[in-house]
């Protein structure tokens, strides 16, 4: 499952989804998917030390246009799960917060 699928799936009332075309839809969560996903890599870089953030600094600027990144990120950095299912965790807590003080 990617991103905007969790997303999408978790927030669909919060996001206002229901009230925007598939593609819209799709757009919307592509776009915030890859806002939550920098979130992690900064998530995962400042739990790292030096060395480590330079060789996955490095791996991710060679991989970064790959479609498949995530799984392969995921697959040679495990560790970075934690880093992701955080930012994902701390994005779904905000935007529900917001939307609630909007209500």
């Amino acid at each position: 499952m990617d991103i905007s699928t969790i997303l999408a799936t978790d927030l669909k009332s919060t996001l206002g989804l229901a009230d925007m075309s598939k593609v819209q839809q799709r757009q919307f969560l592509d776009d915030l998917g890859g806002v939550v996903l920098e979130g992690a890599l900064l998530r995962y870089l400042e739990q790292s030390d030096e060395d480590d953030q330079s060789v996955f600094s490095s791996w991710v600027q060679t991989h970064a246009n790959d479609g498949d990144l995530l799984p392969k990120l995921l697959k040679t950095y495990p560790k970075f799960e934690n880093s992701l299912t955080d930012e994902i965790d701390a994005f779904k807590t905000d935007a529900i917060r917001v939307a609630d003080k909007n209500k």
